[in-house]
């Protein structure tokens, strides 16, 4: 308690010394600052989290070497997983078949080589079931700017290519149909 009788947050060590007699020294510390950035930091995470799982997109983090580091619950069912951890430290090549896992990697790479945000569309299978996907991804970062990875976020569009491919079709077939 302070002297105004409020109470606060302290980290309290204590060590036994022995001199003439035995003492014990505590040393009291303020840890006040402390936890508000442990609640700061819990409040950012959590909204991280919300952010993340609360979309129906695909949103992963990889490192250099194509593992998946993170990923989120739409992502695992995309990849046919179900649990994250079913997919984190593996790679596309474990998850994907190899012609698929080969253009996912080949757009990591061209995204580590150029450094941009590049937005690509991806069709895979996984889990028996072909998807296509408008992937954008872009260059992950460390505190001091060196690429570490990947992060990327994954639409699936795969009704919106077959209405386009409807459509498409539709037009075609009314412009051969028109009379001259």
């Amino acid at each position: 308690r302070r002297k105004d009788g409020s109470v606060f947050p302290v980290e309290v060590n204590v060590t036994f010394v022995r001199l003439d007699r035995d003492y014990l020294i505590a040393v009291v510390r303020d840890i006040t600052e402390r936890k508000r950035a442990e609640a700061a930091l819990t409040e950012s995470h959590s909204l991280f989290r919300a952010v993340v799982e609360g979309t129906s997109d695909a949103v992963y983090v990889k490192d250099l070497d194509g593992r998946y580091l993170l990923i989120n619950a739409a992502g695992t069912r995309f990849l046919g997983a179900i649990e994250a951890q079913e997919v984190i430290g593996r790679r596309a090549s474990e998850l994907l078949p190899p012609e698929d896992a080969d253009v996912v990697a080949a757009h990591d790479r061209q995204v580590t080589a150029s450094g941009a945000s590049e937005t690509f569309e991806e069709r895979v299978t996984a889990g028996g079931v072909t998807r296509t996907f408008v992937s954008t991804k872009s260059v992950y970062r460390d505190a001091r700017g060196a690429a570490i990875g990947v992060i990327g976020i994954s639409s699936e569009v795969t009704d919106l290519k077959r209405l386009e491919t409807q459509l498409w079709q539709a037009q075609k077939t009314i412009t051969l149909t028109r009379p001259s």
